[in-house]
């Protein structure tokens, strides 16, 4: 997962942003995740390789520029899709994670569209609708320890009696 996520999205985007570059024109859209803002407990390494994305989208951006080059970084909240069926939810501390974050979900559509809206419109960061967009302006204001403290109460395995 972190060589797809972090060196092999490194690898590909200085592939093609020198060509770019090169050109002096060009679009490049990365795909984060709402997560890439804050950390998660029980989604250490994916939290983790997607504010590595997140914070290497915007310091490209600034980058390619001058160079007519845009770089944009789209954040889906939950989408509707087989990730977390797959993500290893049988693992007990999996299955609480997975409860907190589907409790909103968007459709694989709605993050498609937003994310080609935003990459055309010049958007350095794209989330893909209001609600996630006022949450994503609160976990980049309030401390991170709060962030992953709330994320750890709401996600972590219920006792059984």
């Amino acid at each position: 997962m972190l060589t797809l996520n972090n060196l092999l999205l490194t690898k590909l985007t200085l592939l093609v942003g020198r060509k770019m570059k090169q050109r002096r024109r060009g679009h490049i859209l990365i795909v984060s995740s709402m997560v890439g803002f804050s950390p998660a407990p029980f989604f250490a390494a994916y939290s983790g390789s997607k504010a590595y994305a997140l914070a290497f989208s915007v310091a490209v951006a600034r980058e390619l520029k001058d160079y007519g080059v845009t770089v944009s970084c789209l954040c889906p909240g939950t989408t509707r899709t087989q990730f977390l069926d797959t993500a290893q939810t049988a693992v007990e501390s999996a299955r609480g994670i997975t409860r907190f974050v589907s409790a909103y979900t968007v459709t694989p559509d709605v993050v498609a569209a937003a994310g080609y809206r935003g990459l055309f419109a010049g958007k350095l960061i794209i989330v893909p609708n209001v609600f996630l967009t006022i949450q994503s302006v609160f976990l980049r204001c309030l401390p991170m320890r709060w962030v992953s403290g709330f994320v750890h109460r709401q996600a972590r395995p219920k006792a059984t009696a």
